[in-house]
């Protein structure tokens, strides 16, 4: 724990959480796109039912293929006590140990964070679990993209 190249790390310990999420496999440019339809889609699908969710959008990162440049992405929303969602979407529940850290700017500069956690990684033989990027800041609302927060979260093992 501590700082690393400008960025905060913290090891932590997850209690149980439950999201809705919505999965998919896309092409690397179609990312963006792929997470803004899907967030727009939970959040519709539950305002209609009269559930209004207020926890930041999360992407969920399982499986990249390089060479065909296809990623497996699951677009999620915090969504603990909830009983019942809509038929398509799924639930992921997680808990563990999640090393964190937070970028704040615009998204592009997302990539050295992702540095810093796979250097602390290899420093104590540690291996991913899954990859997290959770969107705090929305970006209609904050115009300022020197404002905008992305939390990186790593389950480890």
């Amino acid at each position: 724990m501590g700082m690393d190249s400008g960025y905060f790390v913290k090891e932590t310990f997850w209690p149980a959480k439950t999201y809705i999420a919505e999965r998919g496999i896309v092409s690397s440019e179609k990312i963006g796109d792929f997470v803004e339809e899907k967030c727009s889609g939970i959040y519709n699908a539950f305002k209609a039912l009269g559930i209004l969710l207020n926890s930041p959008p999360c992407a969920f990162f399982y499986n990249t293929k390089i060479e065909s440049k296809q990623t497996e992405i699951a677009v999620g929303i915090l969504c603990n006590n909830l009983e019942t969602y809509p038929e398509k979407f799924e639930k992921i529940e997680l808990q563990g140990k999640v090393l964190t850290t937070s970028v704040t700017g615009y998204f592009s500069d997302i990539t050295s964070a992702y540095k810093v956690l796979d250097a602390y990684l290899k420093r104590n033989n540690l291996s991913t679990q899954l990859v997290i990027e959770e969107y705090c800041s929305d970006c209609i609302a904050e115009m300022n993209p020197y404002k905008w927060e992305t939390k990186l979260h790593f389950i480890i093992s």
